[in-house]
């Protein structure tokens, strides 16, 4: 079994864009569609986000190579997270560790 597992992960990536009246909104698109996994972040994650000035809810993990940065958004099935980090650990075949925040839909 792989590590990704094969959960559907949107990644999302706030942007401007045309109302069709003539001005902008401000909105999500999605950028990519990813298999991954995502898990709830240990104590010791958190309490590491929290030095650095983040919320750690969850941790993602989808292929090395994604469409995805810091800021951008995951939507797995009805949990929308914020993305703080994306880690690389640079061995072939191996996967992007993604540091997330549990938000609300709208969000």
């Amino acid at each position: 079994m792989s590590l990704l597992g094969g959960r559907v992960i949107k990644i999302e990536r706030r942007g401007r864009f045309s109302d069709g009246q003539g001005g902008f909104i401000d909105s999500w698109a999605e950028v990519a569609t990813e298999r991954g996994r995502v898990r709830s972040s240990s104590g010791r994650e958190r309490e590491l986000g929290h030095k650095f000035g983040a919320e750690i809810s969850h941790v993602g993990y989808i292929r090395q190579g994604a469409n995805v940065k810091p800021q951008d958004r995951l939507v797995a099935g009805s949990i929308y997270l914020k993305v703080h980090a994306v880690r690389d650990w640079g061995f072939e075949g191996g996967h992007l560790e993604l540091d997330c925040e549990e938000q609300q839909s709208g969000g």
